[in-house]
């Protein structure tokens, strides 16, 4: 009797950016004070913090071949800081984001840094992959989605508080999704060696 082929599953990856274990924790200690006040559970809360840069869908056998690449290219970054600025809001649509906002210029430097990591993935590898930019405007670090009108006040009692503070960035990680945990796990973490050169071209952003 022949055996039946296995389909090999794909799996939601993202590229993102992972702060310092103390804004790590900062942002899960806010994330509870907001579950306690909402007297509720809600998405994200139990996500660590991280701004999430690109997303892709891939198999576990193309995963290494896919690492490399990644690798090859975020050599070519060097370090830099981030600052954030406090807390803020997306537009519902029709439910609301809560989160940590960049000062101006740490989000440019991430846009900038992701139009050069995306302008060396050729055009096959984002089709073939699903690869896709998540930060054209406004790179973040969430707090909580789809939160009700209802719940604003809630949220902006916790930003009163406020969030001044900054962190290094020196590596990125690559993530994914845990669909039994619904959440992501870290499978990476790539430094950001501030290589000038990468395959004969100069990459250097920063």
């Amino acid at each position: 009797m022949k055996r039946r082929m296995q389909h090999n599953p794909t799996f939601l990856f993202s590229l993102a950016i992972s702060p310092d274990p103390r804004i790590i924790g900062l942002v899960r200690d806010i994330k509870q004070l907001l579950q306690k006040r909402l007297g509720r559970s809600y998405r994200s809360v139990n996500s660590q913090a991280h701004i999430t840069l690109f997303t892709f869908w891939a198999t576990l056998d193309d995963y290494p071949g896919i690492l490399a690449k990644i690798k090859a290219i975020l050599a070519g970054l060097e370090s830099f800081e981030l600052k954030f600025s406090g807390f803020a809001f997306f537009p519902p649509h029709p439910l609301r984001t809560f989160y940590i906002q960049l000062e101006e210029l740490s989000g440019q430097k991430i846009i900038k840094c992701c139009d050069g990591i995306h302008s060396h993935v050729d055009t096959d590898f984002r089709k073939k992959y699903s690869w896709n930019n998540e930060v054209k405007k406004s790179p973040h670090m969430s707090i909580g989605h789809e939160l009700l009108e209802s719940e604003i006040p809630d949220c902006n009692h916790l930003a009163k508080r406020g969030f001044i503070d900054s962190s290094i960035c020196n590596s990125f990680v690559i993530r994914r999704f845990n669909k039994s945990k619904g959440q992501y796990d870290i499978l990476d973490t790539i430094p950001l060696l501030g290589h000038q050169y990468i395959a004969g071209e100069q990459l250097r952003l920063f």
